[in-house]
Parts: structure tokens; sequence; C-alpha cells
């Protein structure tokens, strides 16, 4: 069984809002701004399960039924990632 759990978060301020986050006073009425930061989070695969790859098929094998790797990069195929959690952080600036 195949199953990745994803997440992504992300948070957009204005650069007025920055500002009030570092102490800065507040601007006179609406955030005229055209600047703004985004921040965001993404995880592949956060529980870290192991996604095995197909049972071994044949009868004569002593591991027939049993997986003998496991499935990586996300149902992809490239095992060389198998299972592993990755985590990434992106900050982006908008003007």
């Amino acid at each position: 069984m195949f199953a990745p759990v994803n997440l992504h978060i992300s948070k957009t301020i204005g650069l007025g809002e920055l500002r009030q986050l570092f102490g800065g006073s507040k601007p006179a009425g609406k955030d005229e701004s055209p600047y703004k930061a985004s921040f965001a989070v993404q995880a592949q695969n956060l529980f870290n399960r192991t996604n095995n790859d197909l049972p071994v098929g044949n009868l004569s094998s002593p591991f027939f039924g049993q997986p003998t790797a496991t499935l990586g990069g996300h149902g992809e195929g490239n095992r060389s990632s198998a299972g592993n959690r990755r985590i990434t952080a992106q900050i982006k600036f908008e003007f």
C-alpha cells in the first residue's frame, strides 16, 4: 500500500505588517505598499512511513511474498530517497 502524507503551509504578509513584527509603528490607513513577503514550509512523507516495493513473485524464492526493496521518490520509482521525510522552507519577496 502506498500512503504518503504531504503538508504545505504558507503565509503572505505585506511590508507594513512585517515592519510591525519588528517593533515599528503601524502606518496610517491601509498598507499601500506593493511589497510582500511570503513564508512557506513543505513536508513530504510527514509521518516518515516506509513504502515498500512490490513483493517477490517467484515461488521458489525464500523471499516469496515479501518486498525486498522500498519504493522511493513518492511513487516515481527512484529508490535513492526511499521512505525519507523531506522538509523544505521557502522565503519569497514580491515587488
